[in-house]
């Protein structure tokens, strides 16, 4: 079972697949504290998580949440945590269990649109999630179409008010110990993007290219940037500079990453593929560099202060997932599901893994182990030294959608028929084990194979060639005069027609 287009749409721009999770705002160095309050971690994006369990793991837990079954799954439902509560937005509602014991804490309805992942203020006291848009997977529907009966500017709720069904889209704050309102703020469209929070600003991008920026506290306009004709992808934000993959709606029209000044969203710089029309992936950054993937098959590393690319490394197929970044490696992901290791200095590539899987998550990189959530129910660990396969869990579930972790548990949000979140946690029963990817080739095993089908080959074609050879008839040979004379014949003689001596082999 597959997940269906409008999932494929939201994580990749112009065609292909993504999405997954991590941590608390703070500086982009590429491994994060022990919070996992916003996408990939945290707003820089990097997928890193300095405490977690470590492989082979087994079910803790599993909690009912309404993201969708595979057909009909809309957005990137990937959860945060906050305060020991994993949050998680669905199609309707938003819902909040224990990381614990899977223990429901409180549920709300939300305005229908895109799922999208939620951020938690660096204090921990509000969580922002993003509502509205509608049920249709191009976020054409009625309730995001303006219209005098659809309202752009929404009236702030009382703390308990219910959704307002017919805002086309806003950035709302709840309270995470009860999911109760605390602000709401009215978007100029749809918001697939999910908010990002940097210090005391959070930062959502539209449909209609708008960069957007409010104060975290209180959901205050701060600046309205527009970058491109649309911004769908997950933004990253560290050194006070925020990052938008600027998809074009034109048909071979450019894309491009844009950075803008978390201050004021003045532009700083832009980076264009070469490759007219390529599309750019969602960013993530670390230690003063931005990754993305592009549509021509490759990664990109860029000068964050400037957009300067430092280097750029190929892969098989596009990619569009914000790379994961752990200390000097960078782990990428591409269309075919083949996650790639590269080295954060030159680009130069480690290892690859095909896992041969219809859709991939983001990694998320735990201590000894690069963390990869996929389909066919499947969470798989590689080594981060050699992308070596050391284990692989089947879950409850069809599509393994994104993955939060925490020092105990990782939280991975699972599409289905009976869509959950689940509780993994480390099992002491089941060893580790060390599969090679089937891209890499086996030299022992390669030698000892063609050993075990050359030897009785070879020895077949002795015996059936010997007695071939020996059941031959005696062939004819003519015998020169030169050859003739040579041997007391003289002219030839009586014997001399050219006649030759009958020669056995």
């Amino acid at each position: 079972m597959r997940p269906r287009r409008s999932l494929i749409r939201t994580f990749l721009v112009a065609a292909v697949a993504t999405g997954a999770s991590l941590a608390l705002a703070g500086p982009a160095t590429g491994q994060v504290d022990e919070g996992w309050g916003q996408y990939q971690g945290n707003a820089a994006r990097t997928g890193a998580a300095t405490a977690a369990p470590a492989p082979p793991y087994t079910m803790g837990w599993q909690a009912e949440a309404a993201i969708g079954t595979p057909q009909d799954l809309l957005g990137f439902p990937v959860p945060v945590v906050v305060g020991g509560l994993a949050v998680v937005v669905g199609r309707e509602s938003v819902i909040a269990v224990a990381v614990a014991d899977g223990t429901v804490a409180w549920s709300i309805e939300r305005a229908p649109g895109p799922s999208t992942p939620a951020a938690t203020t660096e204090d921990g006291s509000l969580v922002l999630v993003t509502e509205g848009g509608g049920d249709d997977d191009t976020a054409t529907s009625e309730a995001s179409t303006p219209s005098a009966a659809t309202p752009t500017v929404a009236v702030t709720p009382s703390p308990s008010a219910p959704p307002d069904l017919a805002v086309v889209s806003a950035l709302v704050a709840l309270d995470p110990e009860t999911g109760e309102r605390v602000w709401e703020h009215a978007l100029p469209d749809v918001s697939r993007t999910g908010p990002a929070i940097l210090g005391d600003r959070a930062f959502v991008g539209t449909d209609g290219g708008d960069l957007i920026a409010v104060e975290a506290a209180s959901g205050d306009a701060l600046w309205d940037a527009s970058v491109g004709d649309e911004v769908v992808l997950p933004l990253a934000a560290a050194d006070d500079l925020v990052l938008a993959a600027a998809a074009s709606t034109e048909v071979g029209g450019s894309s491009v990453l844009v950075a803008v000044g978390a201050a004021d969203g003045e532009e700083a710089w832009r980076h264009t593929p070469a490759l007219a029309g390529s599309p750019v992936g969602a960013p993530s950054v670390g230690d003063g560099t931005a990754y993305v993937a592009l549509g021509d098959r490759s990664l990109v590393a860029l000068e964050l202060a400037d957009g300067t690319e430092r280097w750029s490394a190929p892969m098989n197929r596009a990619g569009g997932l914000p790379p994961t970044i752990q200390d000097d490696l960078v782990v990428a992901v591409d269309a075919s599901g083949q996650i790639y290791g590269f080295d954060t200095e030159d680009g130069q590539e480690r290892w690859d893994h095909a896992l041969n899987l219809g859709f991939v998550g983001a990694p998320v990189a735990v201590p000894g182990a690069i963390v990869v959530p996929g389909d066919d129910r499947t969470v798989a660990s590689l080594d981060p030294e050699n992308g070596e396969l050391i284990d692989r869990l089947q879950v409850s579930g069809d599509v393994v959608v994104g993955i939060a972790a925490t020092p105990d548990t990782l939280v991975a949000s699972v599409s289905s028929d009976a869509p959950s979140l689940l509780g993994l946690v480390h099992d002491d029963d089941r060893p580790l084990v060390h599969v090679p990817s089937p891209t890499t080739p086996d030299l022992p095993s390669l030698l000892g194979a063609w050993l075990v089908a050359a030897v009785p080959l070879v020895a077949i074609l002795w015996v059936v060639g010997r007695r071939l050879w020996t059941a031959l008839p005696p062939i004819e040979l003519p015998v020169e005069d030169a050859v003739s004379e040579a041997s007391g014949g003289g002219d030839g003689g009586e014997d001399g027609d050219g006649e030759g001596d009958e020669v056995d082999r």
